[in-house]
C-alpha cells in the first residue's frame, strides 16, 4: 500500500505535495536506505508537506502498457513504479528518487530530485567475478547503465558522502552533484555509560572483558571473511555482532566469544553500542557508512576499510591511525596489522580518550540530523 504521511500545520509551504520513490517499504524493512527515507519524511512533513511514499510493495499487480517487460523481476518491479509514479506525478509539487529505484520515471515532467547511497559500478568493480556469467552483467549494465545513468537525467542530483560524488563525477561524467553528507541524531547517538553493565548483563557479557562490534549483513561484501578471521585469533575479545537480514548463515556464532544479535531495531542500536569497547568496520565497499558515525557518536573508536565517509574522515588525525589498507587478501599479513589496531586501543589509554572526544565531537559538528536537515531544505528549496 502507500503510505501517506499527515503533515503538520506550516501556513508557508500548506498544501504543497511531494513523492517518494524507493524500493521497499521504510515501515517494514530498516536497512540503511529505509531510515534514511523515514528521516527525510520527517523533514517533508516538519514542512507542511504532504508526502506519498511509492515502493515495489505497492503495485498490486499493476502493469504499464507498450512498455517492456524486464526478466529480472526485482528490476521489473522497479521499472513498473515509476511508469506508476509517471501516471501520477501531476498531482505532485516534486518527486524524491533514491539510488536507482525512480529509473521508471522517465523522463521526469516536474521537479525531481534523485538521492544516490551508493553508486553501483564502484560496488561491482570491487566484487567482479571473472568466472560469474551473471551477477556482474545483471549490475553493471541494468543497475548502472540503465539505472543510475537514466536517474540522473533531467534530475537535481545528491550525493549522501563526497566518495559517492567523485564516483558519480568520474564514472558518469556528471558534474552537478551536490553532497549532503548522512545526519545521525546526536540525541540519540551518544555515549551511554550508565547503559554498559546493564546491556552486558543482559547478554551475559562479563563486565571486566574488552568487546568489539560489527554491524552489518554477515557477507563477503561487509568483510565477514575477515571478522572471521579475527575472532578466530582473539578469543580473548568478546565479539557483538549486529547481523542484517542480508547475507549469509553466521558461521561463527558458536564460538564462546561471540554473541550475535539479529535485526536489532535502529532504536535500540545506541544500547548496542554503548557495550562495547570498539568497532571493527572491514567492509569493501560503503556509498555512506552509516555505522561509522553512529559509533563515534557513540563513543566508540572504529578501525575501518577506506570507505564510504571514512575516506573524509580518515584522512585526519586522530583517526587516520585507525585507517586500514587494503586487506582484501584477508592473509596473516591483514589480519595482523587489524590486531595491532586493536591492541593500540586496547592499552593506549591516552589515545584512546582522544580519538573518544574527537570522535564525538567530529559527529557533531559535521553529521548531526540538524545539519543535515538544514542542508537538505536548502537543496530541496523547501
Amino acid at each position: 500500500m502507500l503510505h501517506e504521511v499527515s503533515p503538520l500545520s506550516c501556513p508557508v509551504l500548506m498544501g504543497k505535495k511531494a513523492a517518494i520513490i524507493t524500493a521497499f517499504d521504510p515501515f517494514i524493512f530498516r536497512s540503511g536506505i529505509e531510515t534514511y527515507t523515514l528521516q527525510l519524511l520527517a523533514l517533508l512533513n516538519s514542512k507542511g508537506i504532504d508526502t506519498t511514499v511509492y515502493h515495489t510493495g505497492c503495485l498490486q499487480n499493476e502493469r504499464a502498457t507498450g512498455f517492456p517487460e524486464l526478466k529480472n523481476s526485482f528490476l521489473n518491479s522497479i521499472v513498473q513504479l515509476g511508469r506508476k509514479v509517471c501516471r501520477e506525478d501531476k498531482t505532485y509539487d516534486f518527486i524524491i528518487a533514491n539510488s536507482f529505484y525512480g529509473m521508471g520515471y522517465f523522463p521526469p515532467s516536474i521537479k525531481t530530485f534523485n538521492i544516490y547511497h551508493s553508486v553501483y559500478a564502484g560496488f561491482t568493480e570491487k566484487y567482479r567475478d571473472p568466472d560469474s556469467d551473471g551477477s556482474y552483467w545483471y549490475f553493471r549494465w541494468l543497475c548502472e547503465e540503465m539505472g543510475e545513468y537514466v536517474s540522473g537525467y533531467g534530475r537535481i542530483k545528491i550525493a549522501v558522502s563526497d566518495s559517492v560524488k567523485e564516483e558519480l563525477e568520474a564514472i558518469y561524467g556528471f558534474h552537478d552533484v551536490t553532497t549532503v553528507f548522512h545526519g545521525i541524531d546526536i540525541s540519540v547517538f551518544k555515549k551511554g555509560e550508565e547503559d554498559r553493565g546493564r546491556v552486558r548483563q543482559e547478554l551475559g557479557i562479563p563486565e571486566d572483558a574488552f568487546v568489539g562490534i560489527f554491524v552489518g549483513g554477515w557477507e563477503i561484501e561487509k568483510g565477514n571473511n575477515i571478522m572471521k578471521g579475527i575472532i578466530l585469533r582473539r578469543p580473548d575479545i568478546y565479539w557483538l555482532l549486529i547481523v542484517g537480514r542480508k547475507g549469509e548463515e553466521c558461521d561463527v556464532r558458536e564460538c564462546p566469544n561471540v554473541i550475535v544479535k539479529e535485526e536489532v531495531p535502529h532504536d535500540d542500536m545506541p544500547r548496542m553500542y554503548s557495550l562495547a569497547d570498539f568497532m571493527l568496520f572491514p567492509s569493501a565497499y560503503e556509498g555512506f557508512g552509516l555505522g561509522i558515525t553512529e559509533a563515534m557518536a557513540c563513543g566508540l573508536p572504529v578501525i575501518t576499510t577506506h570507505v564510504g565517509v571514512a575516506q573524509s574522515i580518515y584522512q585526519e588525525q586522530p583517526f587516520h591511525r585507525l585507517l586500514l589498507p587494503d586487506i582484501s587478501r584477508c592473509d596473516a599479513k591483514d589480519l595482523a596489522i587489524i590486531e595491532e589496531k586493536i591492541n593500540v586501543i586496547r592499552e593506549d589509554r591516552k589515545f584512546r580518550s582522544e580519538i573518544v572526544r574527537e570522535g564525538v565531537a567530529l559527529v557533531k559538528e559535521r553529521f548531526s540530523v540538524e545539519r543535515w536537515k538544514r542542508q537538505m531544505e536548502t537543496v530541496l528549496d523547501i
